[in-house]
């Protein structure tokens, strides 16, 4: 069976975008996949960067995918 997609607004502070998906959160993945890339700090780029003032920020668990995937997957 086909999975039923929808066209979704995904709006940020920079404007809004048409994306077609299966749901709004591969919606909103689409859009900051293209505009964010995520790589592990080594623990010289954290000292550097946070020598300039930017700050560590703790991201939190979802209740919906704690349940799913767990406390290390649930991010």
């Amino acid at each position: 069976m086909a999975t039923v997609q929808r066209t979704y607004i995904v709006t940020s502070k920079t404007g809004q975008r048409l994306v077609v998906a299966a749901s709004q959160a591969q919606a909103i993945r689409h859009v900051v996949a293209q505009d964010y890339q995520a790589v592990a700090a080594d623990g010289m780029q954290v000292a550097v960067l946070m020598e300039v003032g930017i700050k560590l920020e703790w991201a939190s668990v979802s209740p919906e995918n704690k349940d799913m995937f767990g406390d290390e997957q649930g991010a």
